[in-house]
C-alpha cells in the first residue's frame, strides 16, 4: 500500500489467501497469485497485527480492540473484542499481536503495548481475563509482539514474547471455566522459557514438529523443541 508501512502478514490455513495489516488501518486480502482480492479500511488508526481461524474465512486484527471479519464481506467487522482499560480508545494501551486457539477458536489472546496478555473466552460475555505471574500486575514488562497457541507443548498452550527479552508459557488448558475469575490464574499459569537482555520480536512455531523460533534485536534466531 502506498505511502504506508505494512505491519503484519499471515497466509489463511490452507495458503489460499494471504493477509496484510497496515499502519493507516487498511486491511488488505491477496489471491494466491499475487492479485489483490479486497481492501478495506477498519476506521482505526493503524492495525499491528493479524491471523486467521482455521476455517479460513474469519480474520483477526489487533489495534484498539480485536476485530473479527469475514472475509467474504469485509465492509464492517462481524464483532469487537474490547480490552476494557478504561481509557479513551485513543489513550489505551494498543493491542499488537492476536492469537485464535487452532481447535477451540472461542479462545482468543491478544498482546498489547503496556505488557499484558489478554484472553477471552467468547462463550461468556465476560472481560478478558489478564494473565500474569504472583507477585506481578502483567504478563510482561513491556511491550507484548508475538502469542502463539501451542497445544502440543509440554510448557504451556499460549507462549508470549516481549521487548523486556522474555519469552513465557501459560497453562490454560483447561478454557476459563474453571478459573472463575483472574486471581485464579496469578502465579499457577507461567512459566519463562527465554530471558535475554535485548526484545524478542516474534514468535512461531510447527504443530508437525513440536519446534518454536523466536526472533529478537540479538541479531539472530533462537530454535525450542517444545516436546523436550
Amino acid at each position: 500500500r502506498v505511502g504506508f508501512a505494512t505491519l503484519g502478514v499471515s497466509w489463511s490455513a490452507q495458503a489460499e489467501r494471504l493477509a496484510a495489516v497496515c499502519e493507516d488501518g487498511a486491511l488488505l486480502l491477496y489471491d494466491i497469485n499475487g492479485s489483490r482480492a479486497a481492501c478495506t479500511s477498519s476506521q482505526e488508526m493503524c492495525l499491528f497485527g493479524l491471523c486467521w481461524k482455521e476455517d479460513g474465512r474469519h480474520l483477526l486484527t489487533a489495534s484498539s480492540a480485536v476485530l473479527c471479519w469475514d472475509t467474504r464481506e469485509l465492509r464492517k467487522p462481524v464483532a469487537r473484542h474490547e480490552p476494557q482499560s478504561g481509557a479513551a480508545s485513543h489513550l489505551a494501551p494498543q493491542l499488537q499481536c492476536v492469537a485464535v486457539h487452532p481447535t477451540r477458536d472461542y479462545l482468543l489472546a491478544a498482546g498489547s503495548s503496556d505488557g499484558c496478555v489478554l484472553l477471552w473466552d467468547r462463550r461468556h460475555e465476560a472481560a478478558p481475563i489478564s494473565l500474569h505471574e504472583e507477585g506481578r500486575a502483567k504478563a510482561h514488562a513491556a511491550d507484548v509482539w508475538g502469542l502463539q497457541f501451542c497445544a502440543e507443548s509440554k510448557y504451556g498452550d499460549l507462549l508470549s514474547c516481549s521487548s523486556d527479552g522474555t519469552l513465557q508459557a501459560w497453562r490454560i488448558s483447561c478454557g476459563l471455566d474453571e478459573f472463575g475469575d483472574e486471581a485464579a490464574l496469578a502465579g499457577a499459569s507461567a512459566r519463562l522459557l527465554v530471558q535475554q537482555a535485548m526484545p524478542i520480536n516474534s514468535i512461531d512455531h510447527s504443530p508437525k514438529h513440536g519446534a518454536l523460533v523466536a526472533a529478537s534485536d540479538e541479531e539472530g534466531l533462537l530454535f525450542l523443541d517444545l516436546r523436550r
